[in-house]
């Protein structure tokens, strides 16, 4: 059967639902808080996600682990984590 989209976000299976009018400017929204994120981060979130598709649980919590080993570390971190301290928007610059 048909799911309408509405439907689809209320389950879960879509992440959201937008009128085709707001679409452009969801969009848009959307490009502007990704491209304020940290780069390198969001690029190994990605691969851990794909990554984790093929591979069993132990391996794959072994991959988060070394990933986070790397990146916990980062320049981009330190600048999240003061920053929160800080109460202000982040500067990240490994991009």
């Amino acid at each position: 059967d048909k799911l309408p989209a509405a439907e689809a976000e209320r389950l879960g299976l879509i992440w959201q639902c937008v009128d085709d009018e707001a679409l452009p400017a969801e969009t848009q929204a959307l490009a502007e808080r990704l491209a304020a994120m940290p780069t390198r981060a969001l690029v190994a979130t990605r691969e851990a996600i794909d990554a984790a598709q093929t591979l069993d649980f132990d391996t794959a919590l072994q991959r988060e682990q070394q990933l986070q080993r790397v990146h916990g570390h980062a320049n981009d971190y330190l600048e999240g984590v003061s920053a929160f301290l800080g109460k202000r928007a982040p500067r990240y610059t490994d991009r």
